[in-house]
C-alpha cells in the first residue's frame, strides 16, 4: 500500500490514516511532529527528490522537496502475507 503525505502532516494523522499505533515512530521522531520533520531527525538534512529511508518496514520516499523544507512524502507499507 502507498500512502501521499504533505509533509507538514502531523505524525498522529500519518499513523492513523495508515493504520498503525501513534508510538510506531516515537523511537525517531525526535522533537518532531511532522512527518517530514520525522525524517530530518533520521537523516540530518533536507534530501533530494527520490530518496528512499526506511524504517523498520515502512519506506519513506520523497517525492517533492524545496531548498528548506521536504514537501511530499511517499510511504509504502509491506503488503500482509
Amino acid at each position: 500500500f502507498n500512502y501521499l503525505f504533505e509533509g507538514k502532516t502531523m505524525l498522529n494523522d500519518v499513523c492513523r490514516i495508515i493504520g498503525v499505533d501513534t508510538e510506531t515512530f516515537a523511537e525517531i521522531r525526535g522533537e518532531s511532529d511532522s512527518i517530514a520533520g520525522t525524517i530530518l531527525e533520521v537523516i540530518g538534512f533536507i534530501p533530494k527528490k527520490g530518496r528512499e529511508i526506511y524504517y523498520q518496514k515502512f519506506k519513506f520516499k520523497i517525492e517533492a522537496v524545496s531548498k528548506r523544507r521536504i514537501e511530499q512524502v511517499l510511504i509504502t507499507l509491506p503488503r500482509e502475507k
